[in-house]
Parts: C-alpha cells; sequence; structure tokens
C-alpha cells in the first residue's frame, strides 16, 4: 500500500468455492472531465458466466466480440478495449 494513500475503499470479491463467479473491474477515464474534475469511473462487474453477457451489455457498449474476449481473460489479466477504457479480471 501507498504511504501517500489517503482514502481508499476496500472490496472483497469472492469467486465462489469452485470459482463459478467471475469478477472484472471497469475502469473508464474519461479525458473530457478529467481535465476540469480529474474524473474516472470505475464498476465492479461480478456474476456467473452465463450472466456476464447480461451484465457487461448493461455497463458498455460492447460486441459480441467484445464479450467472448473478456470471458476469456485469465485471473489478473487486464485489456485495453478502447484509448480510456481498462478492464481487469480480478476474480
Amino acid at each position: 500500500m501507498s504511504k501517500k494513500l489517503t482514502q481508499s475503499t476496500r472490496i472483497h470479491v469472492y469467486g465462489g468455492d469452485f470459482n463459478e463467479i467471475m469478477a472484472f473491474s471497469m475502469i473508464g477515464f474519461d479525458y473530457s472531465l478529467r481535465k476540469q474534475n480529474n474524473d474516472s469511473i470505475v464498476v465492479l462487474v461480478r456474476g456467473t458466466r452465463e450472466e456476464m453477457p447480461k451484465l457487461l451489455k448493461r455497463f458498455g457498449n460492447f460486441t459480441n466480440e467484445d464479450i467472448d474476449r473478456i470471458l476469456n481473460m485469465e485471473y489478473k489479466e487486464t485489456w485495453w478495449c478502447s484509448e480510456n477504457d481498462l478492464i481487469t479480471r480480478i476474480a
């Protein structure tokens, strides 16, 4: 942990007894807002493999190819799905 960290939110993410639950952090860096407010957005998406396509479409404009790419990500793998959007598999 950084010694300069002044504020944080801790989230425990459990993947289930048999890793049946997938979890992804989706981070959007909106540079038009950052210039004014240094703003970004972080979303935690968590569910089974069958639920994940519906959940991903709720939070972003993903194609079927994008969803396949995300569902096949390994634990701790990251993917810049656009210039300003980062997805990391966390469970």
